[in-house]
């Protein structure tokens, strides 16, 4: 509406309120990018350890009928 603070060098009603207001929303959206960025990590490392996991259950139990042939006499 413009109105201004006459006693606190004319500046306008509110702003202290609208800074205030504007740094929150900075920090929630800081505070959003650390939660999402930790969830994409949080999601490959799950994935990195499954393939890790179905790797060495492959290695642990050899599937019967594959063993190397040797010459066996």
């Amino acid at each position: 509406m413009g109105f201004v603070h006459a006693h606190n060098d004319y500046t306008p009603v509110g702003e202290a309120e609208r800074l205030d207001d504007e740094q929150k929303a900075l920090e929630r959206n800081a505070v959003r990018r650390v939660q999402k960025g930790n969830l994409q990590t949080m999601y490959k490392m799950f994935r990195v350890l499954m393939v890790q996991s179905l790797l060495g259950e492959a290695t642990a139990s050899p599937v019967h009928g594959l063993e190397p042939q040797g010459r066996n006499h």
